[in-house]
């Protein structure tokens, strides 16, 4: 799997929990 485009997915997934939280 592509490295690059799994920190891209863990980066969007966190942010997106974050958003969430708030």
């Amino acid at each position: 799997f592509n490295q690059v485009l799994l920190a891209t997915l863990v980066s969007s997934y966190f942010k997106i929990v974050l958003i969430a939280m708030m």
